[in-house]
């Protein structure tokens, strides 16, 4: 099948340190949980893509999940 749309869609994981903030975006992903996960170091992301035939023939949907830092220092980063 040939894909003749692309929907990028983001979404932005925040919250405090030490809250889950990585193992939730590794989940949505479909990776398994795993509650060694070291903390995030600095802003990252993982792309999820998926096909809904039934809604969007056709289609390629990706989520970019973007998982920030949360540590007080770096809070300026979630207004933007």
């Amino acid at each position: 099948m040939e894909v003749k749309e692309k929907y990028m869609i983001n979404a932005i994981i925040i919250g405090s340190s030490n809250v889950g903030k990585t193992s939730l975006m590794n989940r949505l992903i479909g990776k398994p949980f795993n509650d060694g996960t070291a903390p995030t170091l600095h802003a990252d992301f993982k792309i999820c893509e998926f096909k809904n035939e039934k809604k969007l023939p056709n289609s390629l949907i990706q989520i970019k999940y973007w998982d920030t830092l949360g540590q007080e220092a770096y809070r300026s980063l979630w207004s933007n």
